[in-house]
This record gives structure tokens, C-alpha cells and sequence, in this order.
């Protein structure tokens, strides 16, 4: 049976957030905002079928984060001087390899316009991007995983999309260095989460019990230990940028599936394998995924923000 169009999706995701709206929100939750490329209050309305360049999709996310606005200040305003800022992305795979399809990964123009808001509108020091998808990064000797373009090995940062995003053009990197340039009093850097795990004084992997919450709750995986990367752990704001797409190994996720890129592949990867297989495998419990999930992003900053794009919707939580 084919699934709903975009436009069903869209509207009904809609309706939804609507009557939430109309019976009052509930002062002890994170507010939601949700803007359709024919939001009437954007500089440039568009269709649902329109695929939108990158200034409109930059509007749109502005203005999700506008909305999105907590009741503690703007997002901007949670962003303490001199902080070092990580936007997480999905980027789990890239055009070359043979499994990719479209909406696997979050639209770049995406990625370029929060970058951009943190740039423009926060006294944040450093700002990185961060993922760490199923491909081995420029430099790995390991033969297997590794992805090319016209015979060149390329990965996350240096990975051409072509056509992929309508109205822009090029590689993550292109994006990096144009928003350096413009904002050049920033660090604007990215890191390959696969690669970043945490290790102890000796150089092994190290394993860390997973933050407990101020009500005593600790872990959920079978596997109550985990190998975190150092940005996640290091960083002093979070900014996870998902994929509006579902997963069939777990409930509603928002935005808790992405952190399965923040754990390294060079410790959840079995040989001959760059997948996080060993997280699914020896932390899911019955079955599904929501335990690990929920235990990884335990590891971020106390302070984050979500968002979840699609073509032609920009939603944002903040808290």
C-alpha cells in the first residue's frame, strides 16, 4: 500500500500541532514550532511541491527558531559567550554508496542555515559540525567503506551532492568555508564523531556509566556502558539536526535516533563493518532501539536544541 505524499503528511502533521495549540500548551513542556514553506509570514510563501532554495529554507528555519522561542530567552540568548557550539546532523550516508537514497540524510541547506543563525545571532567562540556516518574517513587504511567520486575517496566533508539540494550546490565543506569567511571572528570547524572516541590515560577505549538524571534514573541498554565521543561530552551546547524519516526498530524517537551517529564507529564497527552494529546488538533492550538511544543522548550538554526538517517544514524545540 503506498504511504501518504508529502503534502498529506505536512498537513496533517499540521492539524495536529494546531489543536495542541487551540487546547493551551502545558507550562511544564518545551514548546514546538512547526513552519510549512506556506507560512504566510515568510518573506517568500512557497507551494508544498516547491522545491525551495536555499533562502527560503534559510527563512524558514529562522523562523522556526524564532517561534520555537522558550519562555528562559532565545535560543541565542542560551548560548553563553565563548561557548563552544555542536551542530549534529544526519549524514549516516553519502551519494556514492550504493544504499543512499533521497532523505537519508538532513538537507545541507538545513545544516548551512542553523550554522548560520548561531554565527550570525550568537557570541558562541567555536561552532562544529559533527557526524560520524557509515564511511571511512579520508586517511583510513581499512579497505572496506570507503566511498568514492570519480575515483576519489571523499567523505562528509568533501562529498559532492550535485543536485541533491535544490539551489545549492557542492560539499560540506563549501558550506564550512563560505560561513568562515563571513563570520571570520568564529572557529567554524567539523569533526568526525566515528573517529572521536573517548580513551583513557593508557590510550584504551574508555567506558563511562551513563549520566544520571537529578531523579536517580541511570541506564536503559542491556549493556549499561557506553564509549561516548569527546565533542558530545566536551561541547557546552547542543544542537541535533535530524531527519524527518522513521526507523521501523523503534517508537517516536524526534530527534533521539540521531544520537546513534554520536557513537563512534571505531568501537561499535565489527571488522569488516563501519555500522554502529555492536550498539544495536549488545545495548538494545527487547528487541528495540529506544533504550541506547535515550542512554546516549544522556551524554550531551544539560542545555540542547532540536531540530527536525523536511522539504518544505522546518520544526525546532528548544529547552
Amino acid at each position: 500500500m503506498p504511504g501518504p505524499t508529502r503534502r498529506a503528511f505536512l498537513t496533517v502533521a499540521a492539524h495536529g500541532l494546531a489543536a495542541g495549540a487551540l487546547r493551551g500548551a502545558d507550562k511544564g513542556r518545551a514548546p514546538v514550532a512547526l513552519v510549512a514553506s506556506t507560512h504566510s509570514k515568510l518573506p517568500k510563501p512557497s507551494s508544498l511541491e516547491d522545491p525551495l532554495d536555499y533562502p527560503r529554507i534559510r527563512d524558514m528555519v529562522w523562523k522556526a527558531i524564532e517561534y520555537g522561542r522558550p519562555r528562559a530567552g532565545s535560543l541565542e540568548a542560551k548560548i553563553k559567550p565563548g561557548s563552544w557550539v555542536v551542530i549534529k546532523p544526519n549524514m549516516v550516508s553519502l551519494p556514492p554508496r550504493p544504499t543512499y537514497r533521497t532523505g537519508d540524510v538532513t538537507d545541507l541547506r538545513v545544516i548551512k542555515a542553523v550554522l548560520e543563525y548561531v554565527a550570525a545571532k550568537s557570541r558562541a567562540a567555536r561552532i562544529t559540525v559533527a557526524e560520524g556516518g557509515s564511511y571511512r574517513r579520508v586517511g583510513d587504511l581499512n579497505p572496506d567503506n570507503v566511498l568514492r567520486q570519480n575515483g576519489v575517496h571523499v567523505e562528509a566533508l568533501t562529498a559532492d551532492w550535485g543536485n541533491e539540494f535544490a539551489g545549492l550546490k557542492g560539499t560540506l565543506g563549501d558550506v564550512l568555508e563560505e560561513v568562515r569567511t563571513k563570520y571570520s571572528s568564529k572557529k567554524i570547524d567539523c569533526v568526525n564523531l566515528a573517529y572521536d572516541a573517548v580513551r583513557d590515560a593508557s590510550g584504551e577505549f574508555k567506558w563511562m556509566d551513563v549520566p544520571r538524571s537529578p531523579n536517580g534514573v541511570g541506564a536503559f541498554g542491556q549493556k549499561q556502558v557506553y564509549v561516548p565521543a569527546n565533542t558530545i561530552i566536551g561541547c557546552d551546547f547542543l544542537i541535533t539536526v535530524p531527519v524527518m524519516k522513521v526507523c521501523v526498530n523503534c517508537g517516536i524517537t524526534v530527534c533521539l535516533k540521531n544520537y546513534v551517529g554520536t557513537g563512534p564507529r571505531i568501537v561499535y564497527a565489527p571488522p569488516g563493518s563501519f555500522s554502529n552494529t555492536d550498539l544495536h546488538t549488545k545495548h538494545s533492550a527487547e528487541g528495540r532501539l529506544d533504550s541506547f538511544i535515550t542512554d546516549l543522548a544522556a551524554f550531551h550538554p544539560r542545555i540542547s536544541a532540536w531540530w527536525t526538517p523536511s522539504a518544505g517544514c522546518s520544526t525546532t524545540t528548544t529547552g
